[in-house]
């Protein structure tokens, strides 16, 4: 079970009063050393001889000292997991500022031999100005609620914004790569994951690597899900162990997760069809270049399509490899047919039953989008909102003005099948980009590769009109 660090303010008994709340955090695997600094300002009624606060702390923390502006306060009362001070008597002031140190005795969340992670849930008044530094021992990422700005440099994690937050922090020594702190067995090559899923949306993180774990089947089954390879959450990886060939397609899948993260926090919704729908799209990119490069010997899958063959060669012997198609192209029609509109709402965890669909959906939208524009990562622009949008239909509209979100949707059968035909024929550029600082600095570079899929597909073709030949000379016998 995960133990968060909850804190709460209760009540300030001032009328009218500003305020603003500053941390400064030292945390490791077995404690938490937290210093809340709380300026307040009356507005009314003023000046103020005598201030009173009532803060509620976590359970196991102890109070190391606790000040104000004329110096050390030694009475206070805990009660009930809250500690309440009124500050030193003396002249009348416009202004206040308490300080309460304490240090709180809570292992932190394993999360994998080596990795930990620790969440913070930070007080503060709402619309008022709340900052904070973060210091971690073996400090990797972070995560901080919509609203707030974050940086990270080194072993320290700086915040601003307004009201309350919650925080993760990720932390440990694992095997560590340009973009990634490897937990586990380490896939070859991971960091070309990380490029490419960087070139195809064009986003960085603010931390400098992603935290990554590999996890065997029942543990991954246990703690993240039994039908996933992958999953991003709060600045993290986990990934299936033994993947194989679809290590780094996975991998590219969640980077773009994380990506997206930090980007998409404006989301207050809970479909995700654009965010599977980008990360699918970064996974077939990754298992495209490594096929036509001819490092794996399975290519990608169509879309709402016919079986897809590959051709390999063990041991002497040609071996024919049959993939089924993502999406069932009747399930697509029956879709818009029927103008059903589940997909405003999609995300894999809450539609079990379109979970493949939903997914299949999502990356036909992407590829139609790159098909007729030529990339995604020009979608990104002007992706900002100054509130969170909790509406599906707010966000789909939103979409809806940037990208086809029902490609292929046609009366006519044969108009649908050729469009589908078209999408899936189409020879889909791949980026990649090596990331120095911002956004906005990103250079990328689209990939020159070799067309091995019309090649083996050329070949299989020949090879079955053969095996057909031989087939029918044997009926006639």
């Amino acid at each position: 079970m995960r133990k968060k660090i909850v804190l709460v303010l209760l009540i300030i008994f001032i009328a009218s009063s500003a305020a603003e709340v500053q941390y400064s955090i030292e945390a490791d695997r077995e404690k938490i050393l937290m210093n809340t600094t709380v300026k307040l300002d009356c507005q009314e009624e003023c000046p103020v001889s005598n201030w009173r606060l009532d803060w509620k702390i976590p359970e196991n923390a102890e109070i190391i000292g606790i000040n104000d502006s004329l110096g050390r306060i030694d009475s206070y009362t805990l009660s009930n997991d809250s500690v309440i001070v009124s500050t030193n008597k003396g002249r009348p002031r416009n202004s206040e500022t308490l300080q309460i140190r304490m240090k709180i005795n809570e292992e932190a969340e394993k999360i994998h031999e080596d990795w930990h992670r620790r969440e913070l849930s930070l007080p503060s008044f709402k619309g008022e100005k709340t900052t904070g530094t973060v210091k971690v021992v073996d400090f990797i990422s972070g995560w901080i609620d919509y609203g707030f700005l974050s940086s990270y440099k080194g072993s320290k994690m700086q915040f601003r914004g307004e009201g309350p937050t919650n925080i993760r922090l990720n932390f440990g020594k694992g095997n560590v790569t340009d973009y990634f702190n490897f937990f586990g067995s380490l896939p070859e090559n991971a960091d070309e994951a990380y490029t490419v899923a960087v070139g195809t949306i064009g986003q960085v993180q603010g931390f400098e690597r992603f935290p990554a774990a590999t996890l065997p089947s029942e543990k991954y089954n246990r703690t993240v899900n039994r039908w996933s390879a992958g999953e991003y959450v709060s600045g993290s990886i986990r990934l299936r162990k033994n993947l194989g060939e679809s290590s780094l397609p996975v991998l590219s899948h969640e980077v773009v997760h994380g990506l997206n993260d930090r980007k998409l926090k404006w989301d207050g919704t809970k479909s995700s069809y654009f965010e599977e729908g980008t990360s699918e799209y970064a996974e077939f990119l990754m298992r495209k270049k490594l096929y036509n490069s001819g490092r794996i010997d399975i290519g990608p899958r169509s879309l709402f399509g016919e079986k897809e063959e590959y051709r390999s060669e063990i041991e002497g012997k040609n071996v024919i490899y049959s993939l089924e198609s993502k999406g069932s192209r009747e399930t697509l029609w029956q879709y818009y047919d029927q103008n059903m509109s589940f997909m405003k709402n999609w995300n894999p965890h809450n539609f079990a039953d379109y979970r493949d669909f939903g997914y299949a959906y999502s990356e036909l939208v992407m590829r139609n989008y790159v098909r007729d524009n030529g990339s995604i990562y020009e979608l990104y622009e002007g992706m900002d909102f100054d509130s969170k949008v909790k509406s599906p239909e707010e966000k789909w509209e939103f979409f809806s003005k940037r990208m086809d979100m029902k490609p292929c949707n046609y009366n006519e059968r044969e108009k649908f099948e050729k469009c589908l035909e078209k999408v899936n024929d189409f020879d889909y550029p791949v980026y990649t980009a090596k990331p120095e600082g911002s956004s906005s600095n990103l250079e990328i570079q689209k990939l020159s590769l070799p067309n091995r899929t019309q090649e083996v597909k050329r070949k299989t073709g020949l090879l079955q009109k053969i095996i057909q030949f031989f087939e029918g000379l044997l009926s006639d016998l």
